[in-house]
């Protein structure tokens, strides 16, 4: 018992002669921002910010009696740098925190409406819309334009559906669900169904609708397996389909595949197939090198490929006058705007139709001879037509 009460004073004593010193971390650093993962500069004044390799939010303690007087600034990519704080010595613990204002990138001013040059006539705005419009084609009865419609602006809730608008009073009719993508439609013949790319079973594929008086079902045209698939177009029989497979952007297929969905073809590079108004020939665009031109090969086999267009510039999409003795295209040779163009089908006596500050997004010679486009112009997309002075 004297054993254990002699170490329990020895340790008494150690203790007395040689107190233990709480580590305290009182005093401590807590840089945050809004939104965080925000890149820290700082230093000793607003001169010399330097990179400690540190993002927000970065907490540090310190030891000690105070705070170093230090100055902090954050950056984050997409984020207007902030302003550099500037703290004195301190006793207490430091909390720095930045809201970020995130940038804007400049304004691009979109002439309010399209111009036409001396080649061209007859311009009417068809839509004038929140939404985004593209991909315009006049059925084969004149009637009806149908188009791709996507909802403008950061807060868009629904995905691309296509939709059809009278070309005589603007009333419109939604053909295709909102919970789906459908893309590019493309009429039967006898304006009676729309064949179109649809990703309801995943990836696009082709499709065909079973009737047009609004969100009708669809029978499928090519396998899931044969996919993305999209750009379809109908034969003029309304037999056959040509359509791209998607691989990049830079790899794409022209197919050809029976409507029922038998006699699948694979022809070789290119996208946006159109046939010509005799189903004997396919027009389309290719990447070539860094451009797209355009070309023509026959539709029973892809023999004789023809290139049409061979200028450092991206001609695409294209699309066959109902004579069938002129192309328009879309290109972005003059003033790195897409513009429409016109060209014989041989690529000869290539003539400028639209001009200025906007853009043309797709385009499609109807059968009443006018040709009905998606522009810019104005700062959203919407259809316009104009004819060509031939």
């Amino acid at each position: 018992m004297k054993k254990n009460i002699s170490i329990f004073m020895f340790v008494l004593a150690l203790c007395a002669c040689a107190p233990l010193e709480p580590q305290r971390f009182d005093l401590f650093e807590n840089v945050t921002s809004s939104p965080s993962g925000a890149t820290i500069l700082w230093g000793e004044n607003r001169n010399s910010l330097q990179n400690p390799s540190k993002t927000t939010p970065s907490f540090r303690p310190f030891q000690g009696a105070t705070i170093a007087a230090w100055c902090y600034q954050v950056t984050k990519v997409g984020y207007l740098d902030s302003d550099v704080i500037c703290r004195s010595e301190s006793t207490i613990g430091r909390n720095i925190h930045f809201d970020l204002e995130k940038a804007t990138e400049p304004a691009v001013i979109f002439d309010n409406t399209v111009s036409i040059t001396g080649a061209a006539s007859a311009l009417r705005k068809m839509t004038t819309s929140e939404t985004y419009e593209l991909n315009p084609q006049l059925s084969p009865d004149k009637k009806w334009l149908l188009m791709q419609v996507h909802e403008a602006g950061e807060n868009a809730s629904y995905k691309s559906v296509l939709q059809k608008i009278s070309v005589e009073n603007s009333s419109r009719i939604i053909l295709t669900r909102k919970n789906n993508n459908s893309r590019k439609g493309t009429w039967l013949p006898d304006s009676s169904a729309i064949v179109f790319a649809s990703d309801k079973l995943g990836p696009f594929t082709i499709v065909q609708s079973m009737g047009v008086t609004g969100e009708s079902a669809v029978k499928f045209i090519t396998p899931p397996s044969f996919s993305p698939a999209m750009y379809p177009d109908v034969s003029p029989d309304g037999k056959q389909v040509a359509f791209s497979l998607y691989r990049t952007e830079k790899d794409n297929q022209i197919c050809v595949i029976n409507n029922d969905g038998s006699n699948l073809r694979v022809y070789g590079d290119g996208y946006a197939p159109k046939w010509s108004n005799d189903g004997g020939k396919l027009l389309f665009a290719r990447n070539v090198g860094k451009y797209s031109r355009i070309y023509t090969m026959e539709s029973e086999a892809g023999a004789n490929l023809m290139e049409l267009s061979s200028v450092e510039a991206n001609d695409r999409d294209a699309s066959w006058s109902p004579d069938a003795r002129k192309i328009v295209f879309i290109s972005d040779r003059t003033n790195n705007r897409s513009h429409l163009f016109l060209m014989d089908i041989n690529g000869q006596n290539i003539v400028q139709l639209t001009d200025g500050n906007f853009d043309v997004n797709s385009v499609d010679w109807g059968k009443d001879n006018y040709i009905y486009f998606s522009s810019n112009a104005g700062g959203n997309l919407d259809i316009w037509r104009l004819k060509v002075n031939l």
